[in-house]
């Protein structure tokens, strides 16, 4: 064989190792492109303990999350499901909770993260609201229990109370007015 002949011939195969080479790295590439655009099926249930979705800083501005709650001394430790807004800079904005044990709660908090607006309802029924002044001393509050109890207070800047107004669970209606240091009381029986 010449030279001129073994060149051609390692030349022919040259390009045919090159042809191939091509071929194969773009079947790979066909391949990728194909798996990389194929929808992939989210699943049914994201199961997590806890979930913090981010802002632009890194920081959480969402959570969700389940916690562990006590309802009292004899009862047992139990999950809760809490939802917390926060600010930017991580500050609590706002939640939202409740729990397998029939409660439930709302909270909103102004810049400083101090709370000024709580709702709740509690395990046997009752409900209240409480509006709190800038220094987290409660303003004004409604509560209610499921015996048909309930009372509406208004607070001095320091929480103490000032005003109260009730009725007890067989009708009756207690008025206070707290004036200074002298508590006045007004109560009255139930119409019948």
């Amino acid at each position: 064989m010449s030279h001129t002949t073994r060149i051609e011939s390692l030349e022919t195969q040259v390009r045919t190792l090159k042809r191939m080479l091509f071929g194969a790295f773009g079947l790979v590439l066909v391949g990728a492109l194909l798996g990389w655009a194929t929808p992939q099926t989210p699943p049914d249930v994201l199961r997590s303990k806890r979930v913090e979705i981010l802002g632009d800083n890194g920081t959480p501005v969402v959570v969700l999350e389940a916690s562990r709650v006590f309802g009292g001394a004899d009862q047992d430790p139990r999950f809760a499901g809490k939802l917390i807004l926060l600010s930017d800079d991580g500050k609590q904005i706002a939640s939202l909770g409740s729990g397998d044990f029939g409660g439930g709660s709302l909270g909103i908090n102004n810049k400083d993260s101090m709370p000024v607006v709580a709702l709740g309802s509690s395990i046997n029924g009752g409900g209240s609201a409480y509006v709190n002044n800038s220094a987290g001393k409660t303003s004004a509050a409604i509560s209610s229990s499921p015996t048909g109890a309930g009372w509406l207070t208004v607070n001095g800047k320091e929480g103490n109370r000032v005003v109260a107004l009730g009725v007890r669970p067989d009708g009756g209606n207690v008025i206070t007015w707290a004036l200074d240091a002298t508590t006045i009381t007004s109560r009255q029986p139930s119409l019948k």
